[in-house]
Order: C-alpha cells, then sequence, then structure tokens
C-alpha cells in the first residue's frame, strides 16, 4: 500500500472536488492510502517522513522547499510556486481564457475588461489569454488588477485560512468600474473577485448583467449560487485535475525514473447564470427570447411555444430572428439543440439516448438524422473523434 500525503485545502469547493477526484482514483488503484497533511500558515508543512509521495497546492517556497527536501514524487495541483522537480497538473489557463472570450462573443459585447489579482500567477495567466483572445477576435481589453496581496499573503489568506473576505473590493474597483464604457462584459479570474465586481455594482447602481456582464471561475457554490444575481462561472473541472493527478503520482512512483509531463485538462465548461443572461440586440425581448430557448432545451419545444411566451406577433418575432441571427426560431432552437448535444457528447460519458432527451429531440433515429445533417458524423463519431482529440493533445507549459 503507497501512501499518500495531501496538501489541499478543504474550506474551498474546488479543494474539496480536487480530493474527491484523487479518492476516486486510489478507489480504483486499490493500492493507495490517502492521508491529509496540514500545513501552517506561513506555509511550513511539518510531519513529512513515511510518505510515498504528495499531491499539493504549493503556494509559496518554503512548501516547496519542504516537499522538494523529502525526495519523494509530488505532484503541484496550483502552480503557485513552479519547480521542475514537481509534476504540474492544474487549470488549463490557455482554454479558460478562450471559453471566457467565446460567451462574452456570443452574446454580442463588442466591450470587455479583466478584473484580478497582481501577483497571482493563476490570474496572470488569465489575464494575458483572454487579451490575445480578444485580439484575434479585433477586440480590446480594460484590466484591474488588484495589487495588494503579494503570492505568499494571497497563499497564506486564501488557500491556508479560506478567508472569503479576501476580495478587491475597495475605492479604486468602484473608480474603475464606473469608468467604464456600457454595456462591458467583464471576465473575473476568480469567483471571489467576481462576488466583489458584482457587490460594487450593486452599492453603484450599475445593472448586472445589462450594463456590466460578469464572469468567475472556479464555479463555487458558495460564492456563485449566494450571489445576487447569482453568478456565472467557469468549471475548471477540479474533479479531473485531481484524478489526473493521483494518477500522475502513481504512475510517477511505480516507476521513479520516469518523470510525467504536466497535464492540464480542459474545464468542463460554464455554468451560467443570471450575471451573463444577457444578449446585446436592440429589441430587448430578443434577450428574453434566447435566454428562453436555452433555459428549455432538454424539452420539445417550438417556435410557436417561444413566441407565445414572448406575447408578440409572429411576424414581429421572425423578422427580428432574421435580421440579429440570420436564422428562424425554428432554426435557432434547432442549433441549439445541436450545440447542447455536442457538448454533452464531448463533456460526458452519459448514454446516446440521454444526450438525445437532454438535447431536446424527441427520438434517438431523429436526433441521428438531424446530427449528422448539421455536424457530418452521427452521435456516435463525434464523441469518438473528441475523445481522441483529447488523447493526442500534447500537455504543454503556457
Amino acid at each position: 500500500m503507497k501512501r499518500i500525503g495531501l496538501i489541499i485545502e478543504r474550506h474551498w469547493h474546488y479543494g474539496r472536488r480536487l480530493c474527491e477526484g484523487i479518492a476516486a482514483y486510489a478507489r480504483e488503484r486499490g493500492d493507495l492510502s490517502l492521508e491529509f497533511v496540514e500545513c501552517e500558515a506561513d506555509g511550513g508543512v511539518k510531519s513529512l517522513r513515511g510518505f510515498d509521495g504528495f499531491v499539493a497546492r504549493i503556494w509559496n517556497g518554503k512548501m516547496a522547499s519542504a516537499l522538494k527536501a523529502t525526495g519523494r514524487p509530488t505532484v503541484d495541483v496550483y502552480s503557485g510556486e513552479r519547480s521542475d522537480d514537481f509534476v504540474l497538473v492544474d487549470q488549463n489557463a490557455r482554454l479558460i481564457a478562450q471559453l471566457a472570450a467565446r460567451h462574452f462573443i456570443e452574446r454580442r459585447f463588442t466591450r470587455f475588461a479583466f478584473c484580478g489579482y497582481a501577483f497571482q500567477r493563476y490570474s496572470t495567466l488569465r489575464r494575458e489569454y483572454f487579451v490575445h483572445a480578444l485580439e484575434l477576435n479585433h477586440f480590446r481589453c480594460g484590466v484591474f488588477e488588484d495589487r495588494n496581496f503579494s503570492a505568499g499573503k494571497f497563499g497564506q489568506r486564501i488557500l491556508g485560512r479560506g478567508d472569503f473576505s479576501a476580495g478587491i473590493r475597495s475605492k479604486r474597483l468602484e473608480r474603475w468600474l464606473a469608468g467604464l464604457e456600457k454595456p462591458v462584459a467583464v471576465f473575473c479570474a476568480h469567483d471571489l473577485v467576481a462576488l466583489d465586481v458584482a457587490k460594487a455594482c450593486g452599492e453603484l447602481g450599475i445593472d448586472v448583467p445589462h450594463d456590466v456582464a460578469v464572469l468567475g471561475v472556479d464555479n463555487d457554490p458558495l460564492l456563485c449560487d449566494f450571489a445576487n444575481p447569482t453568478i456565472s462561472s467557469i468549471d475548471p473541472g477540479p474533479f479531473e485535475i485531481g484524478r489526473q493527478a493521483a494518477n500522475a503520482l502513481a504512475t510517477w512512483i511505480d516507476d521513479p525514473a520516469r518523470k510525467p509531463e504536466d497535464i492540464r485538462p480542459e474545464p468542463a465548461g460554464i455554468v451560467e447564470r443570471t450575471s451573463t443572461r444577457v444578449f446585446l440586440y436592440p429589441e430587448p425581448w430578443l434577450t428574453d427570447a434566447l435566454v428562453y430557448i436555452r433555459r428549455n432545451v432538454a424539452r420539445n419545444i417550438n417556435a410557436s411555444e417561444v413566441i407565445g411566451h414572448l406575447g408578440l406577433s409572429h411576424t414581429t418575432v421572425e423578422r427580428a430572428f432574421r435580421a440579429r441571427l440570420g436564422l428562424s426560431v425554428r432554426q435557432q432552437i434547432a442549433k441549439v439543440r445541436i450545440d447542447e448535444a455536442k457538448l454533452l457528447l464531448e463533456k460526458t460519458s452519459i448514454p446516446l439516448a440521454e444526450v438525445c432527451s437532454r438535447s431536446g429531440f424527441s427520438s434517438k433515429a431523429y436526433f441521428t438524422a438531424a446530427f449528422r445533417c448539421a455536424t457530418g458524423s452521427t452521435p456516435l463519431e463525434w464523441r469518438l473523434a473528441a475523445a481522441a482529440s483529447r488523447r493526442l493533445s500534447p500537455a504543454t507549459r503556457p
């Protein structure tokens, strides 16, 4: 039995999901014994003897030095203190930022901003990739970065103590938000930042999401679902990150001469809540129509139901859909169904019959025919191709 030490905070949803992924892999292996190792407020770690390896959220040099001194294989699931002595299994900052940019661009935003922490590597990477993704689409991006937290102080308060008050609320943030040209889409480095932005907007009388759309990262229910309005967030896939971290560590322990490559799994997707449920069109009801379609995609809704929900004439609605989207109401419903099916096929392993049902198709035969017509592939072929693409994607450093 291999004894594995876990140095991961449990007061945040993200850390708990990491641990759940590690535990799931350990159950499958059957030869891994997991044990939490507590760290001190300054990042110091004691009682590291007797372990075969570690999975840790390494947030400062003191913790990194202590783990390196053990000579045991260590997988870092934070990357706050990078070292070639460790294997990194962490969030994919590039794909997270691209997902954020696409989410906002699809909602017809043309003004963008990023809000995060200075001196924090994960925040810097998300900012750089977000700005780059927007530049590729010929957009510019404003930036606000709080400079009150050094890397060590941030790690101590956020990871060490789970301090929910360690956000970025300040008069400087309020002045920045007030000065942004509206409407604007703000991508936040973390849900805690998104919560502060949403609260500041409320105090300033700025409407979220119509004036400022807010998107966070980590999908922490205690931050996102308890906010008013609720906050949309990117789920970076901590369960899968935990699984792959445990797998990398076990592989390394089995063969110490072969250090695994760094790994950055794909994010699980965006969990949309009120803070980004907006589309910028001259007709304010068009946003309502698109949100209604997306929310009810699993039901077998039709164009008449959507038009009835709006309480407008058939001609008015169809004319606006074709002018703004280039699609009829029926075609937009079909597009959303196909998009939902693609997401389920790529990100889940649920049976095809359930994909069919959750995408709003009335029968599996109709689902297969419609999917082939839209993509040129059957649903199964699409799933297999997506799986093959993930296996072939190299894990490279950002």
